[in-house]
């Protein structure tokens, strides 16, 4: 073989052996990211866990619900109670409509999650509170999302 011959089986496979390199690095990296987007479901569920549990246990917390469901009025430490966790869901859902803007949601996620936003803004306490208080601490797009779902929820 020529010299030129053999130069050139060299330079192909060094130039196989970086292809299976980058080959593997791309399947390294598709791990790690499936791995960390496993981590931050394991971590939404169990904040939305928390979420649910949490204000449960506060029995001023539940009479107040069982008095708004019952058409009566809360004392007023009750209703800071669930405005509280009105804004800690709030809270949550801008959580997870930022993750899925920017792709850490799947829209099969995200429609599941819109489900139980739409469910919360039909809640008169949560109007009452959207509606006296400033808007302006939530993204933009977050606002006109909730704004919208109050909309839609008006014209059921």
């Amino acid at each position: 073989m020529k010299r030129e011959e053999i130069n050139d089986w060299l330079q192909l496979l060094g130039l196989l052996a970086v292809a299976a390199s980058l080959g593997f690095v791309a399947y390294e990296l598709k791990q790690s990211r499936e791995i960390a987007m496993a981590d931050i479901y394991q971590q939404r569920t169990a904040m939305g866990f928390e979420l649910v549990t949490e204000p449960t246990n506060n029995q001023a917390y539940v009479r107040g619900w069982e008095k708004l469901k019952n058409g009566k009025k809360p004392t007023a430490y009750e209703l800071s109670l669930i405005d509280a966790d009105f804004f800690r869901w709030l809270t949550h859902w801008e959580n997870l409509h930022f993750q899925y803007q920017i792709g850490l949601l799947s829209q099969e996620q995200w429609d599941a999650s819109l489900s139980g936003l739409r469910d919360l803004v039909k809640e008169q306490q949560f109007l009452n509170l959207w509606n006296d208080h400033n808007q302006d601490g939530w993204r933009a797009s977050y606002k006109e999302l909730i704004n919208q779902l109050i909309r839609e929820g008006n014209n059921d």
